[in-house]
């Protein structure tokens, strides 16, 4: 079949195991502990996570073999990649650039224009560069503009944590939209309508509340 001209195997067929019933509850098991113990602050989600997939390696029910199979490793050499731009940015001067663009046009603006700036330049940002590095580098950016115009930065603050995990709208937007994108039948246009639908509607939504704070 693979030697087959005119056909492209997208994904090949895998047979299901048989599993005992056993091994099924005790996973489903593992899974309620691991959130458990996340939402009840006993233990991180990094380490609750990391407890249940020991525990899984230890009694048989996870196999690394298949795991390391199953790993799109393309998805975490592109988040990866996306790290240094912010750190350039950085390094370079660029957000310093964006503070002083932003002074100077927001000046004198309302309260709402000046929030939902702030918001928009974050979202589209943390569209083409990974959240993390988005807010490392606009949060900076928010505490300036708020000194300059001598209004309160919690708000500011609050707005780029948000505004950096509300990219929707591209599949490199956040990790779980890259997930998505790698192994569903997605376009970049499906995230750009549906997710920038999305998007927009939470940008008018964060800009009404954060300037009812200031």
């Amino acid at each position: 079949m693979n030697a087959t001209e005119n056909v492209v195997i997208l994904q090949e067929f895998e047979g299901t195991n048989v599993v005992s019933q056993f091994k099924r509850y005790f996973s489903l098991s593992i899974l309620l502990l691991v959130i458990i113990l996340a939402s009840t602050g006993l233990l991180s989600i990094m380490v609750s996570a990391l407890t249940g997939v020991c525990l899984l390696l230890l009694t048989g029910n996870l196999d690394l073999t298949t795991v390391y199979k199953k790993v799109n490793w393309q998805i975490f050499f592109l988040l990866a990649g996306m790290i240094p731009l912010g750190l350039a940015m950085n390094n370079t001067g660029t957000d310093m650039w964006i503070s002083e663009q932003l002074l100077g046009f927001l000046s004198g603006r309302p309260n709402w224009v000046v929030t939902g700036t702030l918001f928009l330049v974050t979202m589209l940002m943390s569209g083409v560069v990974s959240n993390n590095a988005t807010a490392i580098i606009m949060t900076p950016i928010a505490i300036s503009v708020a000194q300059g115009l001598e209004l309160d930065f919690k708000p500011f603050i609050l707005g780029v944590m948000f505004a950096a995990n509300f990219s929707f709208f591209t599949p490199v937007g956040y990790q779980t939209n890259t997930l998505i994108y790698g192994i569903g039948n997605y376009k970049f246009k499906h995230f750009l309508l549906i997710g920038g639908f999305l998007s927009l509607l939470l940008w008018v939504v964060a800009t009404f509340l954060l300037t009812e704070m200031l």
